[in-house]
């Protein structure tokens, strides 16, 4: 039995193990795919993570799962960000394949390119969507908490080409002008996943502006049901978690996986309101 999981924080409602468990049974594999929290940190699970065949890395370990690994391929290493991780006989791969789901998303989107985004939250999945934007969207403003995060990803975003790029902290008089400004606005944080709360305010939204969000559960957020109301183009989070599953999958496996069934899988199991199992 081949042994697969998502190691996080609050990953206890996550939909990867009903995508993934889903895909095994479809395709008669032996393996199975469950959710680990750490306690006290990836050092305390440090040699568990020998013992698992693959494993995907979510909020907040992301940049810190580089140093527990032999090797980073692709651009996981430019990100600055891993979110795959492969067991190759004893030597642990990481890979970045959030960069790959996000244009999955922005292709839903099916706008060929933009003038300006707007970037809500500045961690893992942030960089990978940024990364993914390069010689699509001419400038950047990127907000976070305290602002200092966003700072730093603004200068690696002029470094991968974009003409103008600003970091925020939330708060900033220019986020404002940068929701009413923007033409795609991306939310990477996870607010909103309250089902109550919405990163920027909805009053400033104008169309046309494509608004994707990663916050898949609830799977329509307060900010993308503003959003439609506005006029704008909407994405919501399921997409991206497909497209960078059907990454995985061939990374692990060697095998096509469709990000439309993928997401279909998902959105069963949130039909029948099911977390992890």
């Amino acid at each position: 039995m081949r042994r697969f999981a998502l190691i996080g924080r609050g990953v206890s409602q996550s939909l990867s193990p009903i995508i993934y468990n889903w895909f095994f049974r479809e395709k008669g594999y032996e393996a199975r795919y469950t959710v680990i929290e750490p306690s006290e940190g990836l050092d305390g699970i440090a040699e568990l993570l020998k013992r698992l065949d693959g494993f995907n890395v979510t909020i907040p370990y992301k940049k810190d799962i580089l140093r527990y690994l032999d090797e980073v391929r692709g651009p996981a290493a430019e990100i600055g960000a891993v979110n795959t991780v492969k067991n190759e006989e004893g030597v642990l791969v990481g890979y970045n394949t959030d960069y790959r789901g996000f244009l999955k998303a922005l292709s839903i989107a099916g706008a060929p390119g933009y003038d300006t985004v707007l970037m809500i939250g500045a961690g893992g999945a942030a960089r990978a969507a940024l990364y993914a934007l390069r010689g699509l969207a001419r400038r950047v403003y990127i907000v976070s908490r305290s602002g200092v995060s966003a700072r730093e990803l603004a200068r690696l975003a002029l470094s991968w080409g974009f003409r103008g790029s600003l970091g925020l902290r939330q708060g900033d008089p220019l986020v404002k002008e940068a929701t009413s400004g923007s033409d795609l606005i991306v939310n990477a944080s996870p607010v909103g996943s309250d089902g109550a709360s919405t990163p920027i305010d909805p009053a400033l939204l104008r169309e046309p502006c494509t608004v994707i969000d990663m916050v898949y559960r609830p799977l329509e957020t307060p900010l993308l049901k503003a959003s439609r109301r506005a006029g704008c183009r909407t994405v919501d989070g399921l997409w991206m978690l497909a497209g960078q599953a059907s990454e995985n999958l061939w990374i692990w496996l060697g095998a096509r996986a469709s990000p439309e069934k993928l997401r279909e899988a998902a959105l069963r199991g949130l039909k029948h309101g099911v977390g992890s199992r």
